[in-house]
């Protein structure tokens, strides 16, 4: 079990006919709020899908919360309680969208997240024929300094997923990990797309992605900051 700081990442859709406007009401206030009071939480944060982003039709999610805790047996415990489960259960949230995942946070570049600015999100499957610490080495010390010199991004953060607590393949993570980039606005973001460091980014991802598109979410986020804590709670000590 790792030992240090965990993420625990809720990646949802609303459910079919939620009006989208009701939706972002519910995880602003009911989501955010039930979650911020999770003992052992330090942090969340949400983010919310752009508007922009429904465009061209319904996006991969709509919603991504995190919550971070000391440890991955506090993470694990918080993750499994009544208040979580009833919380990510809500009728608002399509169940079949639903993914929770437990990740190992690196943070490859920090020049501060914009007060105002745009947070894009990644969803990262590793090639099928690369073992995962492979993959977690290769994403982690060539491809990470490789993409922290794109200049306009703000912030880069990498969120590598922990295998599963169950013994089964069914619970396995959808994803491999998250690339998480802020930029101070979308005009910023899009500027970084014609740059040769984002170029040598791209050419250097079949060397450790599947193939194909990597799905990606443009968002705005909310963060919170030192929520009710118990250093007390079940798990702690694991």
């Amino acid at each position: 079990m790792h030992s240090g700081p965990v993420k625990v990442v809720v990646l949802g859709r609303r459910a079919s006919g939620l009006p989208l406007e009701r939706f972002r009401t519910w995880a602003a206030e009911e989501l955010a709020g039930g979650l911020a009071g999770l003992e052992g939480a330090t942090r969340q944060a949400q983010s919310l899908t752009l508007l922009g982003g429904y465009r061209r039709g319904a996006p991969i999610y709509d919603v991504v919360h995190e919550l971070w805790f000391p440890d991955e047996g506090v993470a694990r415990w918080a993750s499994a309680s009544r208040a979580f489960t009833a919380l990510t259960g809500d009728p608002a949230l399509d169940p079949a969208s639903l993914s929770v995942l437990h990740v190992e946070e690196h943070v490859v570049k920090d020049l501060g997240p914009p007060a105002a600015g745009v947070k894009s999100i990644e969803f990262v499957t590793r090639r099928a024929d690369l073992p995962c610490p492979d993959f977690r080495r290769y994403w982690r010390e060539v491809h990470g300094p490789l993409a922290a010199t794109i200049a306009p991004i703000r912030r880069y953060v990498q969120s590598h997923c922990l295998p599963s607590s169950s013994a089964t393949e069914d619970d396995a993570p959808r994803w491999d990990g998250l690339a998480t980039t802020w930029f101070a606005d979308v005009a910023a973001m899009r500027r970084s797309a014609t740059l040769p460091e984002y170029r040598a980014t791209r050419e250097d991802e079949p060397h450790f992605l599947a193939p194909g598109h990597l799905p990606f979410l443009i968002t705005t986020e909310t963060v919170t900051v030192d929520p009710p804590t118990s250093p007390s709670a079940p798990g702690a000590s694991r």
